[in-house]
């Protein structure tokens, strides 16, 4: 999930939290 250092986790954690309600939004 977390390959980079910085980017990978938080674009993760965001997709799943964003991603859900309106991943057309991001």
């Amino acid at each position: 999930m977390a390959t980079s250092d910085s980017k990978a986790p938080i674009r993760t954690v965001k997709r799943v939290q964003f991603g859900i309600i309106s991943p057309d939004e991001i």
